[in-house]
């Protein structure tokens, strides 16, 4: 489950505080999001969505699909795929890879590596099932890049892509949604012992503050708000 959902729906889940770290004191442009539904539904979106993407369409399609592409993560990376260049800078890890494997393998990763960036272009062996993503991540403190990756759905992935992803449209007949997020971090907290250690305090420190939702269906813009402590 995508951690925009966790927090609209108030069910925190043990990685999100990961998905904060790299946020300080202030408002900061987040995750960003457009979807068109037709014969086939095309989406774009910011690096915030790759991962619950590629998610969507494995759990969509069950077959077998051509991968490439790089997963950057905070920890040793094994998966069942085959490995190319790999390095570890700043204390993250990185892996390229490329293989044919079956959708069942590919969602193994995915749940594995949930804390990762799993930035990988997937090919279905049939269908029109595709995404497309840049294999780095956008350097940090720059504007959102909203099109890190496009993807293409057979209709039979609205289903899954409403559960996950677009959680609070009500109607599955809409022609364009644009999300778009505002992060405002109020507050860090931690104890005295670590404010000590500045380094040690940027990571671990929780973050309290809001999201701002902003969704346009059809021309049709709503905004909500929620609180969460991560």
């Amino acid at each position: 489950m995508h951690y925009i959902k966790e927090v609209f729906l108030r069910k925190p889940i043990d990685h999100m505080h990961g998905m904060f770290t790299r946020y300080g004191r202030g408002a900061f442009e987040g995750p960003t999001l457009t979807v068109n539904n037709g014969p086939v539904i095309k989406v774009d979106g910011s690096i915030h969505y790759a991962n619950i993407l590629g998610e969507v369409i494995v759990e969509s399609s069950l077959q077998e699909y051509s991968v490439s592409g790089a997963i950057h993560a905070k920890r040793d990376i094994k998966v069942p795929l085959k490995a190319g260049r790999q390095a570890v800078k700043a204390g993250l890890h990185s892996v390229e890879v490329e293989d044919t494997i079956h959708s069942d393998g590919l969602k193994m990763v995915y749940n594995d590596f949930k804390d990762a960036y799993i930035l990988l272009s997937l090919t279905a062996s049939s269908g029109k099932w595709k995404l497309s993503c840049k294999k780095k991540p956008p350097k940090p403190g720059g504007k959102v890049d909203e099109k890190f990756f496009n993807a293409t759905l057979e209709p039979s992935g609205l289903a899954k892509l409403m559960e996950e992803i677009l959680f609070d449209v009500k109607d599955k007949n809409f022609k364009q949604i644009e999300i778009k997020h505002e992060i405002i971090i109020d507050e860090l907290v931690g104890t005295p012992e670590l404010k000590k250690d500045a380094a040690k305090f940027r990571l671990e420190a929780k973050r309290k503050g809001k999201i701002k939702r902003i969704l346009t269906v059809d021309g049709k813009t709503t905004e909500t708000i929620k609180e969460f402590s991560a």
